[in-house]
């Protein structure tokens, strides 16, 4: 829980940054040469619907990420996970466990692993949210299977 909220109060922080410098900054400059004496309020008024406008977009971005996948992906993810080596489902795994993993430049099939991302900084491994509910559901029925590839 404590997860998802600090998740979600960083990308309202995030949008919120951008639309203040953004349109809103470009809107009160505007203002400020039409009206020289603009009164502290509507600051603050441009402020809080530029909170609100941040809060919907962040919840809707977070809302897509966690989206039920459609059965085509899965079936596909399936197949691809079917075909990893059992020491690429290992790593896969604690990828999945501990969110990101240094390195693997030199796995060539976690390089091309569908189911990661690469960070620019630092080379760090991470699911791509599109996979981040099916990776779980497939590490768990693998483990259920008793690990057989």
């Amino acid at each position: 829980m404590w997860r998802d909220l600090t998740l979600y109060l960083r990308e309202v922080g995030i949008l919120w940054l951008a639309i203040m410098g953004g349109i809103f900054g470009i809107i009160w400059t505007i203002a400020s040469f039409a009206i020289p004496q603009m009164p502290a309020l509507w600051y603050v008024i441009g402020g809080a619907i530029s909170l609100l406008i941040a809060t919907f977009f962040a919840w809707r971005r977070l809302k897509r990420e966690a989206r039920p996948y459609p059965d085509e992906r899965f079936k596909n993810a399936q197949t691809v996970f079917k075909r990893l080596s059992h020491g690429g489902k290992e790593k896969l795994r604690g990828i999945a466990i501990n969110g990101v993993v240094e390195g693997g430049e030199n796995d060539p099939e976690i390089e091309s692993c569908i189911f990661l991302k690469r960070e620019y900084v630092g080379g760090f491994r991470s699911v791509r949210p599109e996979f981040s509910q099916i990776v779980p559901r497939l590490i768990a029925e693998w483990e259920n299977s008793g690990r057989q590839d």
